[in-house]
């Protein structure tokens, strides 16, 4: 069976740098529509790049549908949020804080370890896998292949899927939502490298949103 993904709130490049500014520069609907966000991730060609893109247009539609402004995408968040997933993954751990190493322990220490100094932070963190299961359906692994109940095989998400399914579920979550909809400014989105399951073809991904104030 497959678990609900797990999420936890917290408040206080396989691409080329032109291909990345070009998506940000795009509004949802127009990103939404490229050849590469609808695509099924590839484990051995992943584009965290790609997801991170997706996780920020995917955060920002949240935030329209609410009445609340659109977040700034800001490097230096991006930078402490992609560090954060990859501490997760590393230790195949939510958290937030740590005991090691010394410069990334808190959220304040990640952000600053990478230059930046805020007036607020927020962050949302989450586990995701790619296989596309619906929630509580059974699933088997057998040839190299998952398959459902039927004896159907099962693919891998979008990353569109992968994105959209994140922020709804933080939507669902009074404090994910809360960090989502609070009045930062500015945000970074930062997913981790991929983590090999032990079944051999699926893999968990790591997600973090770090927001911020000037």
């Amino acid at each position: 069976m497959r678990a609900l993904p797990f999420l936890l709130s917290f408040l206080l490049f396989n691409l080329s740098v032109d291909a990345q500014q070009e998506w940000f520069t795009m509004d949802a609907q127009q990103f939404w529509q490229t050849k590469e966000v609808n695509e099924i991730i590839d484990p051995q060609n992943f584009n965290r790049n790609l997801l991170e893109v997706a996780l920020f247009h995917a955060g920002n539609e949240a935030r329209l549908k609410k009445g609340k402004i659109a977040l700034a995408w800001n490097p230096t968040l991006n930078k402490s949020a992609r560090h954060q997933s990859e501490l997760m993954a590393n230790s195949a751990t939510l958290s937030h804080s740590w005991k090691k190493p010394a410069d990334s322990r808190q959220l304040v220490d990640r952000v600053k370890l990478f230059g930046g100094s805020f007036q607020a932070l927020g962050e949302n963190i989450a586990q995701f896998y790619i296989l596309a299961i619906p929630e509580y359906e059974e699933y088997y692994y057998h040839s190299g292949i998952f398959t459902n109940k039927q004896g159907q095989k099962i693919e891998n998400k979008s990353y569109k899927k992968l994105a959209q399914e994140c922020i709804d579920a933080w939507m669902n979550s009074k404090g994910h939502r809360e960090n989502l909809l609070y009045p930062f400014q500015e945000i970074g989105t930062g997913v981790s490298f991929w983590v090999k399951n032990k079944k051999g073809l699926n893999f968990d991904i790591y997600i973090s949103q770090n927001f911020a104030t000037p």
